[in-house]
């Protein structure tokens, strides 16, 4: 994991949040998770985004109590005691299901898909050496920047860049897998072998999730699934939700 992702002011604000809170699982996605992994060299990013396992009432609550301060406009927004900027997402349960949060004051709506997959498949930072953060892991991190600009392609072309990058500096040039079997067996030019290896890890993940039960999955990939396996010899009709646009959102999702 790299250190020098973070500075001091970013440390200390996650070191208040985690002492501070220490009941609330929360986890390290966007960019700032992305740079504890890999060398971003085409952009830097100063803000924090988390995903914590809490209402967004309660949340608000405990972050209020940490001495931060809430944006007027986006909900999810925060500036930490440090001056640091936390988009701190609340995935209560229900809403992991749903894959999707409804802000009580606003009515703005956020997408949660794939965020049950960071809270599966992460890693431990240490932040000093009496308190840790989980930090999603780079084949989640890149399944909810696809996800983001699906969701809103136009808003969403860092998501892309980031993308772009993750695909070809996924694999190191000295990485064992290069050659691995499934690899070799496949073929693949040099260039083209750290795509296939993330492709490899997200479907590997994709569909677990923290849920042990199909009644507990979240409803979006439940319907997702439905799609892919349709009952032969009958048409697929389309369901009450396709088409459906959801109200306008914050135009920051985590970065």
């Amino acid at each position: 994991m790299n250190r020098n992702a973070f500075n001091s002011a970013h440390i200390q604000t996650l070191l208040a949040l985690r002492k501070g809170v220490p009941n609330a699982r929360t986890v390290l996605v966007g960019a700032a998770a992305l740079a504890c992994q890999i060398e971003m060299r085409w952009r830097k990013t100063n803000d924090l985004d988390l995903t914590v396992v809490a209402e967004e009432t309660d949340l608000a609550r405990l972050l209020r109590g940490l001495g931060w301060k809430r944006h007027e406009r986006f909900e999810q927004r925060w500036t930490s005691r440090q001056g640091v900027v936390v988009d701190a997402l609340p995935a209560a349960p229900s809403s992991l299901v749903e894959g999707k949060i409804i802000f009580a004051e606003s009515g703005h709506v956020m997408s949660l898909v794939g965020f049950d997959l960071a809270l599966a498949h992460n890693v431990s930072f240490a932040l000093d050496e009496s308190a840790s953060l989980d930090v999603a892991t780079v084949p989640v991190i890149a399944v909810l920047k696809m996800a983001a600009w699906m969701d809103r392609p136009a808003e969403r072309e860092r998501d892309l860049e980031d993308l772009a990058h993750i695909i070809e500096d996924y694999l190191e040039p000295d990485d064992l897998r290069r050659w691995g079997d499934a690899l070799l067996d496949a073929g693949l030019p040099y260039e083209d072998q750290s795509a296939f290896a993330l492709g490899e890890d997200i479907a590997s993940i994709a569909g677990t999730g923290i849920w042990s039960c199909s009644r507990c999955t979240p409803s979006h990939r439940r319907a997702h699934d439905s799609d892919a396996q349709p009952t032969p010899g009958r048409r697929s009709e389309p369901t009450p939700e396709d088409g459906e646009t959801a109200p306008p959102a914050p135009t920051d999702e985590p970065s």
